[in-house]
């Protein structure tokens, strides 16, 4: 399995909206993220889904993952509401 189809698999979550959301952003941006990136949303998506969706929801995040937040965000933003 290399690293985008992980990413995939483990984007599913047990919160549908959570589904809904990484979804969405890993079929539009996962292709052109960085290794780096991929690396980092992976260990991302190791945290608990309300932990995930708090940070999602918030004004301001102060993470190491905020690049993503942001890149998931604005993917929200560009693509409509979910």
């Amino acid at each position: 399995m290399n690293l985008e189809d992980l990413i995939t698999y483990r984007s599913r979550r047990g919160k549908l909206e959570l589904d809904l959301i990484f979804d969405k952003f890993c079929k539009k941006n996962l292709p052109e993220l960085s290794h780096k990136n991929k690396t980092l949303f992976l260990e991302m998506l190791e945290l608990e889904d309300d932990e995930l969706w708090q940070m999602i929801h918030q004004f301001e995040s102060n993470t190491k993952f905020n690049y993503l937040i942001g890149l998931i965000k604005n993917n929200r933003e560009l693509g409509g509401a979910i």
